[in-house]
C-alpha cells in the first residue's frame, strides 16, 4: 500500500474475521444439541429451546426470521389453554364427586356397624322380654289384659257407687217431699 497507492487506496474498511476453529466449533456445538434434543420428549418445554439455539449456531441468512417464528409457534393459544383449564376442572369435580361418593359410602357402613351394635345390646333385653312374656302367658293373663280388667273392675264400682248415691238422693227427695206435704 505504501509503494503502490493507485492499486491499494485508503479507506476505512470493515474486517470480519473468521477462522476454521469457530467454524468447527459451531458445528461441534450444534451436533451436540441435536444429540440432546433426541434424547428428549417433544413435550418437554426445554424441546423448543434447543432448537431455537441449534438455530441461532448455524449460519443462516434468515436465522432471525426463523428463530422468530420459532417463538411465535411457541406462544400459548388462549383457546386451547381455557379448554385445558375447563378439563382440569371437571376432571377436578370428577375426583371431588367420587370421594364424596365414597365418603358417603363409609358414613353408610359405620352407622349400619353403629346400629348392628345397639341391636346387639338389646337382644338380651329382647330376649328377657319374651321369656317374661311367656312366663306370663303360661299364668294364663298377659300382664297388661290383667291391668285392664282391674281398672274395668274399678270403674264399674265406681258407676255403681254413683248409681246408688243418685238413688239415695231420689229416695231423700220423696221423703222429704212426703214429710213436708204431712
Amino acid at each position: 500500500m505504501q509503494f503502490n497507492p493507485e492499486m491499494y487506496p485508503v479507506n476505512d474498511f470493515k474486517f470480519v474475521a473468521s477462522s476454521s476453529l469457530g467454524i468447527i466449533a459451531r458445528e461441534y456445538e450444534v451436533t451436540q444439541l441435536v444429540q440432546l434434543l433426541q434424547t428428549m420428549s417433544p413435550e418437554s418445554p426445554m424441546y423448543p429451546l434447543l432448537i431455537e439455539s441449534i438455530v441461532d449456531n448455524m449460519n443462516l441468512s434468515n436465522r432471525e426470521e426463523i428463530i422468530a417464528g420459532l417463538r411465535q409457534a411457541n406462544q400459548p393459544n388462549p383457546e386451547a389453554q381455557q379448554q385445558q383449564m375447563q378439563v382440569a376442572q371437571l376432571q377436578m369435580a370428577k375426583e371431588q364427586a367420587i370421594l364424596d361418593y365414597t365418603n358417603a359410602q363409609t358414613a353408610e357402613v359405620m352407622s349400619r356397624i353403629e346400629q348392628n351394635k345397639v341391636e346387639t345390646q338389646l337382644l338380651p333385653v329382647d330376649s328377657e322380654t319374651k321369656r317374661y312374656a311367656a312366663v306370663m302367658k303360661g299364668m294364663g293373663q298377659d300382664p297388661t289384659e290383667q291391668e285392664f280388667q282391674r281398672r274395668a273392675q274399678i270403674a264399674e264400682l265406681a258407676l255403681k257407687q254413683r248409681e246408688l248415691e243418685t238413688k239415695e238422693d231420689i229416695v231423700e227427695m220423696q221423703m222429704r217431699g212426703k214429710n213436708g206435704s204431712n
